[in-house]
């Protein structure tokens, strides 16, 4: 291009103009080489090149970065894009000009779409339509971090379902559109998963038959032991048909009283006769005892009295009978023989609202830590009862064989 007055400055120096300069059709060079340079190649639009090759490009309102192109700010922190007027939206194009991510006015940023929907402030909104989205909530209060899910069919700001955390309560909330219907709730042994009404769990088999059947596990506030609070209940779901009940004592109850396994020939081989059980059966002490347990939490007067055997004076008569288990944290508590007890440091317990809180410390504070066996010294010994009951079945049969055969000889005495 010709040159502007004199030869051109080398010495870094710059070029005064006191008219308006009309570059129409020309490049402007910026280096010495002159591959470096600002030129109009059309109508309404500006190239930038640089090392020979065009980068960037200006037409009216927009800024294009050519492929292979960078823009790269040295400090990310620092950088700002602000919109002097009212900020509508900040859109990034994929390579068919389909907006690809959007931060709308709101501060939402939707993925797919150029209308993210919001349902708080200082929420971060994934939406991708027809497909669903998510939310992540960042604000505090009930619904403090929350994953919320959504769909064609919700409507903008609503939810078709979240996953939330609550700090009031230190649990994980489950919800649908209609609210919260499950929580998670972090409180130690207690109180771990309760439905909408902070009573018991649900879960619905629409499987078996025409209706529906429920089985309702309560959560237990206190200690009953009694028949009438119950840990599971198994009915039809109007409560008119109970089939099974445990109750809050231990006891078992169902509708038909019937306890069974399977007991077909065609699953069984080298059936014989049982040996006598009468020496077994007669050999047996029939205790009355109270459970250590039982004593600990009612009292000696409440605990209940249980008939039954101990295990090792069973052992001495029949020892297959006998089963051996792990202690368990109120086994060994009954004895330490059975070994020792440690704060399980992964299950703590945490004062929520009802309970006494001392000086010093809130609702969500640590109050203690659930139990565990640290060393197990011995195993407990456990009765096999329903193998003991046929045994007694078996015995019961020799019993009145005897009683028929002496029912016979009193006969044959009663009529010489």
């Amino acid at each position: 291009m010709p040159y502007i007055g004199k030869e051109p400055r080398k010495d870094g120096g710059s070029l005064t103009l006191g008219a308006t300069l009309d570059t129409n059709g020309n490049e402007i060079v910026l280096d010495a080489d002159a591959d470096t340079s600002i030129t109009a190649d059309t109508d309404d639009q500006i190239d930038i090149r640089i090392a020979g090759a065009d980068d960037f490009q200006f037409t009216a309102n927009t800024f294009t970065a050519q492929s292979g192109s960078t823009i790269a700010a040295q400090a990310l922190t620092a950088t700002t894009i602000t919109a002097t007027g009212a900020f509508t939206s900040l859109g990034i194009d994929d390579n068919a000009n389909a907006t690809s991510i959007t931060i709308d006015s709101d501060e939402n940023v939707g993925i797919k779409t150029t209308t993210p929907s919001n349902q708080y402030a200082d929420d971060l909104v994934v939406s991708v339509p027809d497909d669903g989205g998510i939310t992540i909530h960042s604000g505090a209060g009930t619904h403090a971090g929350t994953f919320a899910f959504s769909d064609a069919t919700s409507g903008a700001g609503t939810y078709a379902g979240y996953i939330t955390y609550d700090h009031n309560t230190n649990g994980m909330l489950f919800g649908t559109a209609s609210g919260t219907k499950f929580t998670l709730a972090d409180t130690g042994s207690t109180n771990v998963l309760t439905n909408a009404n902070n009573t018991y769990v649900s879960r619905t088999n629409n499987t078996v038959g025409s209706g529906n059947v429920f089985m309702h596990l309560w959560r237990m506030t206190t200690t009953p032991n009694d028949d009438t609070s119950s840990f599971l209940l198994c009915d039809d779901g109007d409560g008119s048909n109970e089939k099974m009940r445990i109750n809050s004592n231990g006891n078992v109850k169902n509708a038909n009283n019937s306890y069974g396994s399977t007991s077909d020939e065609r699953v069984k081989q080298n059936i014989t006769d049982a040996n006598s059980q009468w020496d077994d059966i007669k050999a047996l002490k029939v205790r009355n005892f109270k459970k250590k347990d039982a004593v600990r939490q009612y009292g000696t007067d409440k605990a209940p009295i249980h008939l039954g055997l101990v295990a090792q004076e069973l052992e001495a008569v029949s020892p297959k009978l006998v089963d051996e288990l792990p202690p368990s944290v109120g086994d060994i508590l009954s004895s330490s023989e059975f070994g020792t007890i440690e704060d399980d440091l992964e299950n703590p317990i945490y004062y929520v609202d009802g309970d006494e809180i001392p000086n010093g410390k809130e609702i969500g504070d640590v109050k203690e830590y659930t139990k565990k066996v640290k060393e197990e010294k011995a195993k407990v010994k456990a009765i096999k009862y329903s193998i003991l009951y046929m045994k007694a079945v078996k015995a019961l049969q020799e019993a009145m064989t005897r009683i028929e055969t002496l029912e016979s000889k009193v006969k044959a005495l009663e009529d010489a």
